[in-house]
């Protein structure tokens, strides 16, 4: 499962709930928006990875949410789908600089390539600390220091994650609980507990506890020793 967060916008309920019910086991959260008004609240209240809209809805349009969306991040992975193909908003596409286009009926390998290929597309290695040589695979999902690599477990992949796409590498407690796990009652000593792990499996990072925030990935000095 990717750490990503994922926006849903489409105004038939069916497909919707569909491509939800379908997307949910692959990544952390899966949002729907009914259209393009309700799609740019969520948007704007929410940090979203992917968003993935149909471009004829009420009130209004896909393309309408994507321009807003661009003017605000270029980095955000937008992929559009129609019930037909799209002439009249042809240019308009195309400034957008889509990372997708699906043309309907959505089937599963349609969906599951065009995420492979924007996922891959958009940063297959993530570079932590260029003086130490440490790097992630976002295709691995391994942390590797000095050309030794090291897996992660499958909780462990997601912190790393979450980390990486914040500013500066830091994560709030909320988005730890509500990425990891259900139970808001223990999600805070299993958090603490997973962060332990890391520490210890990964001694040329440090993860520094942020007094009422969360915490944040460091890079230290890297010892062979």
């Amino acid at each position: 499962m990717s750490s990503f967060f994922v926006l849903i916008v489409e105004d038939d309920t069916e497909v919707a709930h569909h491509l939800q019910l379908y997307l949910s086991p692959k990544f952390s959260r899966v949002d729907i928006a009914f259209n393009g008004k309700e799609g740019f609240e969520k948007y704007l209240n929410h940090r979203y990875d992917i968003i993935i809209s149909d471009i004829e809805m009420p009130y209004e349009n896909g393309i309408s949410l994507f321009q807003k969306i661009r003017k605000l991040d270029t980095d955000i992975l937008l992929i559009l789908f129609s019930g037909h193909t799209q002439e009249k908003y042809l240019l308009e596409m195309v400034t957008l600089k889509l990372d997708g286009y699906l043309m309907k009926p959505i089937t599963s390998k349609k969906i599951d390539e065009i995420l492979e290929k924007v996922l891959a597309c958009k940063e297959a290695i993530k570079v932590i600390c260029k003086e130490h040589d440490i790097m992630y695979s976002y295709l691995s999902k391994m942390i590797t220091c000095k050309e030794k690599s090291i897996s992660l477990t499958h909780f462990e992949i997601i912190v790393m994650e979450l980390f990486l796409k914040e500013k500066a590498y830091k994560v709030t407690h909320e988005i730890l609980a509500e990425a990891l796990y259900d139970d808001e009652d223990n999600a805070k000593n299993k958090i603490k507990n997973l962060i332990k792990r890391l520490r210890q499996k990964l001694p040329f990072l440090k993860i520094v506890p942020l007094v009422h925030f969360g915490y944040q990935l460091v890079c230290t000095e890297h010892n062979d020793g």
